[in-house]
């Protein structure tokens, strides 16, 4: 089945911060690999089913470096997500991720807990220090992923707040490129000078390590060293700020009781996370990295050419009725089995997924030990999202208890 006739335009709008737009599910019900005509002018399919979504994400046949050089690389939020790790495809990729996969082992992650419970303990007694409303993004959100990817990278603490500017500015969206661009630029010379120290005097630290397999083993370039530090520090830090804020924002203003609930069954605080990390999107477009079919082939009937652009939309997926019931907008907190596709799938499945979880989990963990009352000091219809992004970046989570 060909679809090219009728694309319908992409993305679709949100009328608020917390609606799932409802052109995806209208779209999905009809195919879930729907043609789309994006703001560029350029097309692709959307695909919006949970089989689809993770047959794109995992069939080699999709590709991600091709995307990179495709015209609707505009989808991606900055040229630092085509330069690394999320830019390629095997055999290089295989090359990288292996060599960084060696500090985000579950093992390695957990043997972390303690000195990452320590991190947080620390912010949230800090935090409650200030009489409320305060910012839960500049007192938690923003340093805790900060300081813990920083030191696992073996970034100087006095240099944190240069990385979280410039992290900030290469994230940009494609609305402002320059910005993005600047930032990339920054980080770029920041770790090229790391990299000099850290080869004079190197430390045990995920940075030392690369620089060893690259002098040693020569399995890795300078520029290669350089980009997947940037990547690392970059979404390490931006996606747990996003992701986790919005968690705290769901649970204290609309499920209160369940909030609650969790201060007396720790237990039950990781299926939470997990199904939060189903519902919330992480983008404003509520889709991933598109990618280029290499070989003319079907998705759900539907028959996709070589070089054709396909955008695999994640959100839409964890919220398919197939995979998630008859009303899969509700969060069921209790749901014993959740194939969610939050941190992808196939070779790009996020490397550091055991360490965002592990900081959710303890972070959600000690703000309900410290502030059992918290809650969002304004109306949620009132916080603002970064205008230049395409991730749901807010602005600021103002809070009290």
């Amino acid at each position: 089945m060909d679809q090219h006739q009728g694309a319908i335009s992409f993305p679709f709008p949100a009328r608020s911060h917390l609606e799932f737009p409802p052109q995806f599910a209208e779209a999905h019900a009809k195919c879930p690999v729907s043609r789309v005509k994006l703001p560029h002018g350029q097309e692709a399919w959307l695909a919006t089913g949970h089989d689809v979504v993770r047959k794109v994400l995992v069939d080699p046949n999709f590709s991600r470096a091709l995307a990179a050089e495709h015209e609707n690389r505009r989808l991606t939020p900055a040229a630092i997500l085509n330069s690394s790790l999320i830019g390629l495809d095997p055999p290089d990729h295989t090359r990288l991720r292996t060599l960084a996969s060696r500090a985000f082992t579950a093992r390695r992650v957990e043997r972390l807990r303690p000195h990452i419970v320590a991190i947080i303990d620390d912010l949230l007694t800090a935090m409650g220090k200030h009489e409320g409303p305060v910012d839960l993004l500049e007192h938690f959100m923003r340093p805790l992923p900060a300081l813990v990817i920083s030191e696992m990278m073996g970034v100087p603490e006095q240099d944190i707040e240069r990385f979280l500017e410039w992290s900030a500015e290469a994230i940009a969206g494609p609305s402002n490129p320059e910005a993005a661009a600047a930032g990339y630029q920054s980080l770029i010379e920041f770790f090229g000078k790391l990299i000099e120290d850290k080869r004079r005097a190197p430390g045990d630290d995920l940075l030392s390590a690369l620089i060893a397999a690259h002098d040693e083993q020569d399995k890795l370039s300078d520029d290669e060293m350089v980009a997947l530090s940037v990547l690392l520090l970059v979404a390490g830090h931006e996606a747990i700020t996003t992701v986790f804020s919005w968690f705290v924002i769901i649970l204290t203003t609309q499920y209160p009781e369940h909030w609650k609930h969790l201060q007396s069954h720790p237990e039950d605080i990781a299926p939470t996370v997990e199904e939060l990390l189903r519902v919330v999107p992480r983008t404003k477009i509520g889709g991933g990295f598109p990618r280029i079919a290499r070989e003319d082939t079907e998705l759900a009937g539907v028959r996709i050419k070589a070089g054709e652009a396909v955008i695999p939309a994640m959100d839409a997926a964890n919220r398919d009725p197939v995979v998630y019931g008859e009303d899969p907008e509700r969060l069921d907190f209790n749901r014993s089995e959740n194939p969610h596709l939050g941190f992808g799938a196939g070779v790009h499945f996020c490397i550091g997924a055991p360490l965002a979880r592990l900081q959710m989990q303890e972070g959600m963990r000690l703000l309900l030990k410290h502030f059992p009352t918290l809650r969002v000091a304004v109306p949620v219809e009132e916080l603002k999202l970064t205008p230049e992004t395409a991730m749901r970046i807010l602005l600021s989570v103002p809070v009290t208890w």
